[in-house]
């Protein structure tokens, strides 16, 4: 998967140079398997109805924002914590964008819009 989203550290990569070319990978995923992601939306229909399907789905979304925390951000993942924080975070920024992206893609954040989104948020709480 991190080869696929883009999500591997390149030497000499910032943190928003590595978070803009995973949002391109991702943005062209929604494009290229649509179907794909639209069926997600199709299998939290199913796990309202079954308890083993929704497991399943609870599971797969735990392990994946460990993956986002460790992949994009360097959390450590012994950090349980803090990578699920973080992970959650993602993975609602991750949830938010395909939607916005299969509703109305014209419009939806570009991967530069989201960069400079994260970095306007950085600096509020840095202040």
């Amino acid at each position: 998967m991190a080869q696929v989203l883009g999500t591997g550290a390149l030497v000499g990569e910032t943190a928003p140079e590595r978070f803009e070319r995973f949002w391109t990978a991702v943005i062209d995923s929604f494009a290229a398997n649509r179907q794909v992601w639209l069926a997600t939306f199709d299998i939290f229909t199913v796990a309202q109805r079954d308890p083993e399907v929704r497991a399943a789905v609870a599971d797969g979304i735990e392990d994946v924002r460990v993956f986002w925390a460790q992949a994009l951000y360097d959390v450590d993942p012994a950090d349980q914590q803090q990578a699920r924080a973080v992970g959650s975070l993602h993975q609602a920024l991750v949830s938010g964008v395909l939607v916005q992206w299969l509703i109305d893609p014209e419009r939806a954040p570009s991967p530069a819009d989201l960069g400079v989104a994260m970095a306007a948020i950085a600096a509020q709480f840095r202040s």
